[in-house]
This record gives C-alpha cells, structure tokens and sequence, in this order.
C-alpha cells in the first residue's frame, strides 16, 4: 500500500508541471509580439510644386523717342503745304516686349481733320514696306520722300487709298519675345491729282496694330 500511495502522488506531481510550463511559452510568444510591433519603422517625404507664373503680352512702338505704347502724333510722317507730286515717309519699328511669342496684325484708315477735307484723303495714297527703309529727308520743293524695298503690305490694288473703313495693311507677323520688326510708310500726294477741290485741306492716315499671342 505505501508503495502504490507513493507512485499516485509522484504521478500528479509530474501531471501538475505540464500546464505551468506551456503557460510559460504561451506569454513568451505575446511577449515577442508586443515587441515587434513598437519595432516598426517609418519613414515619409514631402515634394512642394515648383513656382509657376504667367507671361506678359506687350507690343511697343518706337516713333523716334523710346519705345512708347501709342504715338499720338507720328512728326516725322508730318508735311505741311502738300503739293501733287510730292511725298513723305518714314520707318516705324514694332517690337515685341513681352515675354510670350506674338502674332501682329494691323489695319489703317484715314479721315479729314476738317469738315471740307474729304476730297484729300480721296486723293492722297499709302503704302507700307515691311523691312524697307526711308529715302533721306529732302526739304527742297519739290518734296519727295520714298520707301525701299520690295515687300509692299499695303497699297496695290486700290492704289493705297485710305477711306474711314478699316483696311487690312499687315496680318500674320510672328515676333519673338524681344523680336522686333520695322515697316516704312510713304505718303503721297500723286502728280495726276489736278483737282484745285484738294487744296487747303487737311489728312490723318492712322495705323493700328494688334499683338495676339501666338498659336
């Protein structure tokens, strides 16, 4: 009997440490999960856009005095006591200022700067010369100053007459930022106008031009 008493109790004693033991590897392994997850690494960047601005569209013209925005009386396309036969003219130069490629238009009229005047503009002629140049001044009557060059914008089929509608005198010149461009305009009273009507009176040819940007 004392020796069956004994093996019973020496079996519980060894029955008894297997549930401590797996308890013990069970909180091991929560142990090392906890640990792996604070051990993460992290990591971030940041990219800021670059700047960005927008570009100027500026068309300037040079009447003799600095590149202006308007020239509101063009001196040296002015002549006084016109008679037929004699002529002015002048080069006017276009530039591009702006920061933006360009495309250049332009369209001309002409009006009497008197209520009588009408019988002048319907007799004076224009004509413009991209890239031409101007004869030099000659004050000695008779008066006659002309443009050079071959590339004739304006003045052909209507002899270059000029009326209050607007008439197309320059269309689709591209200029480059900084790019620039002259035109040479000659005004002229013909030698077959003999209509004394013409005398004393008074013409304003005006130029306007546009600068569209570029497509």
């Amino acid at each position: 009997m004392p020796d069956h008493r004994a093996e019973r109790q020496h079996r519980r004693r060894r029955l008894g440490r297997g549930p401590l033991v797996l308890l013990s590897t069970t909180a091991a392994l929560a142990s090392v999960t906890t640990i792996g997850t604070y051990a993460a690494w992290n990591d971030a960047a940041t990219v800021t856009g670059a700047t960005i601005s927008s570009g100027t569209l500026d068309l300037k013209v040079n009447g003799g005095s600095g590149d202006v925005d308007n020239i509101p009386t063009w001196t040296p396309l002015q002549l006084t006591n016109m008679a037929p036969g004699e002529s002015i003219a002048s080069v006017l130069t276009v530039k591009n200022s702006g920061t933006v490629p360009i495309t250049l238009t332009a369209t001309a009229t002409a009006a009497a700067n008197d209520a009588n005047g009408n019988q002048l503009v319907d007799a004076a002629r224009v004509r413009i010369f991209r890239g031409g140049a101007a004869s030099l001044e000659d004050l000695v009557y008779p008066r006659v100053q002309t443009c050079s060059g071959t590339d004739q914008v304006f003045g052909g089929a209507n002899g270059g007459q000029l009326g209050a509608t607007a008439a197309p005198v320059v269309t689709g010149v591209a200029l480059a930022p900084a790019g620039s461009t002259t035109f040479c305009v000659e005004v002229a009273l013909p030698s077959t106008v003999t209509d004394v009507a013409v005398q004393g009176k008074t013409y304003r040819p005006t130029l306007s031009l546009v600068a569209g940007q570029a497509p």
